[in-house]
């Protein structure tokens, strides 16, 4: 038979990104796991409350700047200044960059891989806005 595991692993290589998400398996015939599913939800829904600190944000970037991402020879490599956080409930961030239209999906799938790699935001859906910025790196 089929176990719980062996079908968190098939929905996991089916889609990769479930693997940023919290799996629980629970029964309404049983009741088996809804305690434990209902103490996720409780952490989840605290960690949509989570507030970074700009500064502790730019901290994650700056050994891991999004401008070192390799782009194809005909795009111009953007530069990216500052990160900052905008809302929580959905938790949204803003980047802000030289030249908006040379930022890839890649860089904004390595920003999002270093959120999470960083923050307390496992099974938090997050949206990261990039902006021209007005200003020079600091």
């Amino acid at each position: 038979g089929v176990t719980a595991e062996d079908y968190k692993k098939h929905l996991i290589d089916a889609c990769d990104k479930l693997r940023r998400y919290p799996i629980s398996f629970i029964s309404s015939k049983t009741g088996k796991n809804v305690v434990d599913t209902l103490s996720v939800l409780m952490v989840l829904d605290a960690n949509l409350d989570f507030k970074a600190s700009t500064p502790f944000l730019n901290n994650i970037f700056e050994d891991n700047n999004p401008s070192k991402v390799r782009v194809p020879r005909s795009k111009k490599r953007p530069n990216f200044f500052y990160i900052v956080q905008t809302k929580s409930r959905p938790i949204h961030f803003k980047f802000f960059v030289n030249d908006p239209s040379c930022v890839l999906s890649a860089h904004i799938s390595f920003i999002e891989n270093r959120l999470r790699d960083n923050l307390p935001i496992l099974g938090i859906p997050i949206k990261i806005a990039i902006a021209r910025s007005r200003k020079e790196k600091r």
